[in-house]
C-alpha cells in the first residue's frame, strides 16, 4: 500500500542563494510571459515575498563583491534581516544601475510597498 505525501504548494527559501535562484527563475519566466502575476503564479510565490527579498537578488546581480562581503559576515541571520542589510548597503551608484537594469527588463521592476 503506497501512501502519497502531498507536497507543499510552495517551497520556503532557506538562504540568500535560494532567494537569488528563485528571483532568477521568476525573472526568466517573466521575460517569456510578460506579466509578473503569471510569473509569480507559475513559481507559486507571492509578489510580496519577491519584493521583500529583491534587495538581496539586486545586490547580488549588480554588485557581487558587496553581496559576497555581506553574505560572508551573515551566518545565522534571518532572510528578512539580511534583505534589510542588503538594502542598506546599496550605494547611489548601485541604485542607479539597478534602476537602469529594471528599465531594460534585466531585473524585475518591483518595489516593497
Amino acid at each position: 500500500m503506497d501512501i502519497k505525501v502531498a507536497k507543499p504548494a510552495h517551497a520556503r527559501a532557506q538562504g540568500p542563494e535560494q532567494v537569488i535562484k528563485r528571483y532568477r527563475k521568476v525573472l526568466k519566466t517573466f521575460s517569456k510571459v510578460r506579466t509578473m502575476i503569471e510569473a509569480f503564479s507559475r513559481h507559486n510565490v507571492d509578489r510580496g515575498t519577491i519584493a521583500f527579498t529583491a534587495a538581496i537578488a539586486g545586490l547580488a546581480i549588480v554588485d557581487p563583491n558587496t553581496y559576497e562581503s555581506l553574505a560572508s559576515t551573515s551566518t545565522k541571520e534571518t532572510l528578512a534581516a539580511f534583505a534589510k542589510k542588503c538594502a542598506a548597503n546599496i550605494t547611489e551608484e548601485t541604485k542607479n544601475k539597478i534602476e537602469d537594469m529594471k528599465a531594460k527588463g534585466q531585473l524585475l521592476s518591483i518595489r516593497w510597498k
